[in-house]
């Protein structure tokens, strides 16, 4: 079995994985105990989705309080999960060594910037660990990305290379506005820095739905993590991008409504979208948050933004359309990725058109 597969996931599995993830409120989880593979496969699948430092955390909690046998079905399964929860502690040692490497890198990177007069912005990863999950550690990153304006991706090379960090890759293709700059640490080739103008990197998406330094900068009202910013850019980074393809894009929009503490300017979040051409991202956004999760605050907001298709977009991608999504079963999905992401950049060229008038 590929790394980059798990098997399809039973309902009870998918029942477990969702009760567990989420980083906040404590859900009541399956009648039904895990077997000692089931326990192999919840691992497997929510290392995939983005989830698994807040599943096991969350399995902690409910051992501590109930007991392991609310969980496990035997004892072969009992020894399982007992090894999973030890290895566990051993990957979030070993992961929180690596982010606090990558959030210092990402420090120099900015105030060496800075020094240059080249604005930048961090985005993504690191900034939703730090601004929207109480516990950090629940939302893993493995890279750095920072947004800087077009006219400043050449200047940004002398500044990094001097950090001592090599130029993996540079993607040309779309153009300057599109371009993505990979850059890996000389003396650890895992240590990854993306530097770029915009958080869509194609130009067919781009046109419609985009996140560029400016963008971004507007979204917060000149504050990149305000709550709006936030939310603007996991919806983005969920729909427009990846089509959901882990839970943990579903997890990152719920903790962005939540970061707001039910005080989002409405209307400012939907001239941000606009802006950007990402209302149908941000309405399939919260319509899933609403629908999986139950956040009431989350349907009061897709309710007030108009955005086209939104029933059709509800049906294209669903809780188990985004369970399937790492696993063996992914391709049978892919024609409703594609007519969703088809309907999020219909739906952005039409308000950028209009934004443009």
């Amino acid at each position: 079995m590929s790394r980059r597969r798990h098997p399809k996931l039973s309902s009870l599995i998918g029942n477990w994985m969702v009760a567990l993830s989420d980083p906040v409120v404590s859900r009541a989880v399956p009648a039904e105990k895990l077997a000692a593979d089931d326990v192999t496969l919840l691992a497997q699948a929510s290392t995939l989705h983005g989830v698994r430092p807040i599943v096991f955390r969350n399995i902690e909690g409910l051992v501590s309080r109930e007991g392991i046998a609310r969980v496990v079905k035997d004892s072969e399964a009992k020894n399982m999960l007992n090894a999973v929860l030890a290895e566990e502690r051993e990957r979030r040692n070993e992961q929180a060594k690596a982010e606090a490497l990558l959030s210092r890198l990402g420090d120099r990177i900015e105030s060496a910037l800075a020094e240059k007069d080249i604005r930048a912005i961090r985005a993504k990863g690191d900034v939703f660990a730090r601004c929207l999950y109480p516990i950090s550690a629940d939302r893993p990153f493995g890279d750095i990305d920072i947004l800087v304006r077009p006219g400043d991706l050449d200047r940004t090379k002398p500044v990094v290379r001097a950090l001592g960090f090599r130029l993996d890759f540079s993607r040309l293709k779309d153009g300057l506005e599109y371009r993505l700059d990979k850059w890996v640490l000389e003396r650890d080739h895992t240590v990854e820095i993306e530097i770029q103008a915009n958080l869509i990197h194609s130009r067919k998406i781009g046109s419609a739905v985009g996140l560029t330094f400016d963008e971004l900068l507007a979204a917060g009202d000149g504050d990149p993590e305000a709550p709006a910013a936030l939310l603007i850019v996991g919806a983005v980074h969920g729909a427009a991008v990846h089509q959901f393809d882990r839970l943990q894009h579903v997890i990152d929009v719920l903790q962005g409504v939540r970061n707001a503490g039910g005080k989002i300017d409405v209307a400012q979040v939907r001239r941000a979208a606009q802006r950007a051409g990402a209302t149908a991202s941000l309405q399939t956004a919260l319509d899933l948050t609403a629908d999986i999760y139950g956040d009431a605050d989350s349907r009061v907001l897709a309710d007030q933004l108009n955005a086209p298709w939104r029933s059709l977009r509800r049906k294209l991608v669903t809780l188990d359309v985004i369970l399937r999504a790492r696993s063996v079963a992914k391709r049978r999905d892919s024609w409703r990725r594609r007519m969703l992401r088809l309907l999020i950049t219909q739906s952005g060229k039409r308000e950028r058109r209009i934004n443009r008038v």
